[in-house]
């Protein structure tokens, strides 16, 4: 692989934007006044997403939509794509919604609904 600084640090494509990121961020929360924000990754979004996906539906097409593999002899044989299901977990989480409106609030309900 080829890097910028000849190897010093780990090739990361997500840098720059995640340095973007964090300048937003530090700009609205000092305009707002706010305490600067804890340190974060980008790993944290996934591990959120993972989290807000519990709400919405089965830990199984959870941990699916996230793109992790399967383990053990279902995941051998299971061969379905379970595209309906992820999408249907998907557009019943507020986060998605939210991401898509543009809204600045993305809190859903207080309650988990019932799996389908």
């Amino acid at each position: 692989m080829f890097t910028t600084d000849h190897g010093k640090t780990a090739l990361n494509g997500y840098f720059k934007g995640k340095e973007a990121i964090d300048r937003e961020i530090a700009e609205l929360r000092k305009r707002e006044r706010r305490k600067p924000m804890p340190h974060w990754v980008l790993h944290d979004l996934r591990r959120t997403a993972r989290s807000i996906l519990s709400r919405y539906t089965s830990p199984d097409i959870a941990e699916r939509v996230i793109g992790h593999v399967i383990p053990g002899v279902r995941g051998v044989y299971d061969l379905y794509g379970y595209a309906d299901e992820k999408r249907a977990a998907l557009v019943s989480s507020p986060s998605t919604s939210w991401a898509l409106s543009g809204s600045t609030s993305c809190r859903g309900p207080k309650t988990k609904p019932p799996h389908p």
